[in-house]
């Protein structure tokens, strides 16, 4: 278990603000407003609740709901001042020369900021140019520094460690709920934070899917090749109350979180066996994943690297089945991780990115089987200037516990 948090050098922080502003000043926008709780941590260090404004040429200013004693201890930032209403806000920028005698350009986080939100922003500056600054801020966030790689890193850690636990808790039996709460306790007892930030717009993941045959090819809202069928209707998704029997997959997809990062693996066990049709698509999909561990570094593009996968999958036979059932795959085999677990960089069509450097990123390939399950693996890797690093280190082969 880590006995410390790892925390970013001081001067980390005002790199990280550096670099924001000179993207400011390279899109002539005034000042960031910020609001988002991951991308004002990412910015400062604190995750209260508030609003954190970087202008292009000044320092930056922290308005805080609350806490604001606790926000700036960890932000170290020199102006934190506390507010109730926006108009607190509008009072102590109303007279800066950004908003004086012309209209301000302001960026914003418009892929995740409340509509309901911006309005009030609008109240406070109902003369401004309003800028959506959030693919440059999702850019900067997709190179981790030394301190964000050994977070996560630490997380994929923990991820190995219970992943290696899993066998010994297996019986005949038991269900989805009983061996993903055995993964719970040990992940928390083992530092993970818990909470799974995600970026997209009614999306949420705990923890990650444990399911059991049929259940990994359970359809449903969330935008990535397994889903499962949740406990309740009002939470469509993840572990069920399905009983284990011999022969089924029993797949694994994990996320843990240390000191806000996450990292992300996917596994799969069984009792005693699974079908050959699963088994050989397993081993395929572990033929993609290290082909396109081998193959990525920095300068290659998103795209042809998701293409590469899908010739692979066409290849092995397993096409129809790859990343999610016939006529309803994920259109992706990788994504990033960091403070939320749908980070850039992607790996999907039409995405010409290239890797960089510092990327960190999930790939995960698989296959799912109508009314029998899913198999497939996944695992997170560092982007450094000679290839990709796995950060997950767990065995790839199916895991095969004997029922007796």
């Amino acid at each position: 278990m880590p006995e410390t948090t790892i925390f970013p050098p001081p001067d980390e922080w005002i790199i990280r603000r550096r670099n924001l502003q000179s993207i400011l000043l390279n899109l002539q926008i005034d000042v960031a407003w910020l609001a988002q709780a991951q991308d004002v941590f990412y910015f400062c260090g604190t995750a209260q609740n508030g609003h954190l404004l970087i202008f292009a040429d000044d320092e930056p200013l922290l308005f805080i709901r609350s806490y604001a004693p606790r926000a700036r201890c960890e932000s170290k930032l020199n102006t934190v001042i506390p507010f109730r209403r926006m108009a607190d806000i509008h009072a102590v920028i109303g007279s800066r020369r950004e908003f004086q005698n012309r209209i301000p350009r302001v960026g914003i986080e418009m892929d995740v900021l409340p509509i309901k939100t911006w309005e009030r922003l609008k109240q406070v500056l109902p003369v401004a140019e309003w800028v959506d600054l959030s693919p440059s801020i999702r850019a900067l966030r997709a190179c981790k520094s030394d301190t964000e790689i050994a977070c996560i890193h630490q997380a994929a850690v923990c991820l190995d460690r219970v992943f290696d636990q899993i066998p010994g808790w297996l019986r005949k039996g038991m269900t989805e709920l009983e061996l993903t709460s055995r993964i719970e306790s040990s992940l928390r007892q083992d530092g993970h934070q818990g909470f799974i930030p995600v970026r997209a717009f009614n999306s949420f993941i705990h923890y990650g899917n444990v399911l059991f045959g049929s259940n990994g090819a359970v359809r449903g809202p969330f935008d990535g090749p397994t889903c499962g069928p949740g406990l309740y209707p009002a939470i469509p998704k993840g572990s069920g109350w399905k009983h284990l029997e011999p022969g089924e997959p029993v797949f694994v997809d994990l996320v843990a979180g240390i000191g806000g990062y996450l990292a992300d693996a996917t596994r799969v066990f069984s009792l005693d066996f699974i079908p050959p049709n699963l088994e050989n698509a397993h081993t395929a999909c572990i033929d993609i994943l290290e082909a396109l561990a081998n193959r990525i570094r920095p300068g290659v593009c998103c795209s042809d690297a998701y293409a590469d996968a899908l010739s692979m999958a066409s290849d092995r036979h397993i096409s129809e089945w790859f990343m999610g059932p016939p006529d309803d795959s994920a259109a992706f085999v990788g994504h990033g991780v960091g403070l939320e677990i749908d980070e850039l960089p992607i790996l999907a069509a039409g995405v010409s990115a290239r890797l960089a450097t510092g990327n960190i990123i999930a790939i995960e390939p698989k296959a799912v089987f109508p009314n029998e399950g899913a198999v497939g693996v996944e695992n997170t890797y560092l982007i450094t200037d000679s290839g990709a690093v796995p950060l997950t280190r767990f065995p790839l082969e199916l895991h095969f516990v004997k029922s007796g």
